[in-house]
């Protein structure tokens, strides 16, 4: 029993982490303040998923691999060790937060979920309309001072939103197609693991590439955290949703092939 789960723990992890550094690779690279600093990439949806099935120490090995790995195909700037840090982070940090999340009861998680989702809409909305309708105001003044990003609080918040509700609606969709409640309740599950986990890291690697990428120390933390923060809560839906799939996948096809 053993043997097969030690087995099962190495095939899984080691193409988890194979497909995460491909995916790594495809990544875009958007400039923030002057300097290339916000990476877009699903490869979040692989280097989670190790510390999510098999624990936290699992995970805590994942990132710091992905990472390094990564750096070595393809190197993207300077190397900062800090980074592979919070990589690990990124990877254990998930494992424990889904370990916690199974012990609180759904309807309470979906609740949460949903609750927060509409905050973001109504907030992006009342933004919006701030922008367009209220000129010279004081609380203009203040979206304004996050520079050319001011939309990312607007119309951005609103999108983010949007895609929360549609990747629900999809995975009520899948429930009543497939009669799956479990893919369902992962996936708000999920939802809520990512986003936090991903509002950490992003703050944490904010601070640290104000120290270390020339240019960026100048640059108003504001200004590189919003649109790492708004960038985060925009893709958590997508993670969320082909993780809690492949979880699936996983726990009723593979696991079952080699009970």
């Amino acid at each position: 029993m053993k043997e097969k789960l030690g087995t099962k723990l190495l095939v899984t992890t080691s193409l988890f982490i194979a497909i995460s550094i491909v995916i790594h690779s495809l990544n875009v690279i958007i400039p923030v303040g002057g300097a290339p600093s916000l990476r877009i990439s699903f490869d979040g949806i692989f280097s989670k998923l190790p510390g999510i099935i098999f624990g936290p120490f699992v995970g805590v090995l994942v990132g710091p691999i992905v990472d390094l790995l990564s750096y070595m195909i393809r190197p993207e700037g300077g190397y900062i060790p800090l980074l592979t840090l919070t990589a690990a982070i990124s990877t254990a940090l998930p494992a424990i937060l889904w370990k916690y999340s199974k012990k609180i009861d759904y309807s309470k998680i979906r609740n949460k979920y949903i609750a927060v989702v509409s905050f973001i809409g109504v907030l992006g909305l009342v933004n919006s309309a701030i922008i367009n309708l209220m000129p010279k105001t004081f609380f203009l003044a203040k979206l304004l001072s996050v520079g050319k990003y001011t939309q990312y609080l607007g119309i951005g918040l609103v999108i983010i939103a949007a895609l929360g509700f549609i990747f629900m609606i999809l995975g009520k969709l899948f429930k009543n197609k497939f009669k799956n409640e479990e893919l369902y309740e992962n996936f708000f599950r999920l939802s809520i693991v990512v986003v936090i986990t991903g509002i950490l890291v992003s703050t944490i690697d904010t601070f640290i590439l104000k120290s270390y990428i020339p240019g960026l120390d100048k640059a108003p933390f504001m200004v590189l955290w919003i649109p790492r923060i708004v960038k985060e809560i925009l893709l958590a839906p997508v993670e969320a949703y082909f993780m809690s799939v492949l979880l699936y996948i996983y726990n009723k096809v593979v696991i079952k092939k080699m009970a």
